[in-house]
């Protein structure tokens, strides 16, 4: 049966790059392959390998003081398909979320919530603009005796830039997707009077609200640092996010 190598803390004591020639020769993989791996998930990089490299591996990482475990893939949390939801209201019942562009409504209850966790996403994204005129589009010369005109250049350009958000993800028991909440592109209404201008301090206020309510569910250092008023949540990319949620759902079953 394979299994998944999971590594027992979230910060890694060496940079993934310095990971490839640790674990190549043990997985029998070329470095550059471990240090995708490592880049992609530095908490579960493999979730599909023998059980005695696996074993290997993971006494590999002990020498070099790395805590790691192995884990029956077949145990490992689903891979959960991400929802992005615009729309929620705090309920006595449950978190009642809009589930589709016509307002349809599902209620999530308190105790129905498996995971909690919040992280900062920062996505570079292009825009397009047109400059001012960079010149004279026309004939050089005898234009004005042919009547022809003359017209500016406008050259439009892309621009990239960083956008920052919050974001809370929640798992609901029995539903293989994660649901997520982005500050940027979040209707913040059900607060109505505590509404602020700041989307953190919105956010903020959400967590609080769900913090409040949610019953035993395992909750993600980043939530905790939302709801916490002098913190906020880590940076992380937005894939690395949903994958370190699949990590803490994994500890808390295997209890590792």
């Amino acid at each position: 049966m394979p299994s998944a190598l999971v590594l027992l803390t979230e910060e890694l004591p060496v940079r993934p790059r310095e990971m490839g020639p640790i674990l190549a020769p043990v997985l029998g993989m070329v470095a550059y392959d471990v240090i995708a791996a490592f880049k992609r998930s530095p908490v579960l990089p493999f979730e599909e390998l023998d059980d005695a490299v696996a074993a290997a591996a993971v006494k590999e990482l002990d020498d070099r003081r790395i805590a790691a475990a192995t884990v029956p893939s077949d145990r490992l949390p689903p891979d959960p398909q991400v929802f992005k939801v615009h729309n929620a209201d705090v309920e006595e019942a449950g978190l009642n979320l809009q589930v589709d562009s016509l307002g349809k409504m599902r209620m999530v209850a308190w105790d129905g919530i498996e995971l909690v966790n919040a992280a900062t996403i920062s996505v570079e994204k292009t825009s397009t603009r047109t400059n001012r005129p960079t010149g004279w589009a026309g004939p050089a010369t005898g234009s004005a005796h042919m009547g022809l005109r003359f017209g500016r250049i406008h050259m439009p350009r892309k621009h990239k830039h960083v956008e920052s958000f919050e974001v809370i993800a929640i798992w609901p028991r029995g539903m293989a997707g994660e649901i997520q909440f982005h500050s940027n592109a979040f209707n913040f209404d059900y607060l109505a009077d505590r509404v602020s201008i700041p989307a953190l301090e919105n956010m903020r206020s959400f967590a609080t609200d769900i913090a409040e309510r949610i019953g035993e569910a395992v909750v993600g250092p980043g939530f905790e640092d939302l709801v916490a008023e002098d913190r906020s949540p880590p940076e992380r990319d937005v894939r690395a996010f949903t994958r370190h949620n699949r990590w803490l759902m994994l500890r808390a079953q295997e209890g590792i």
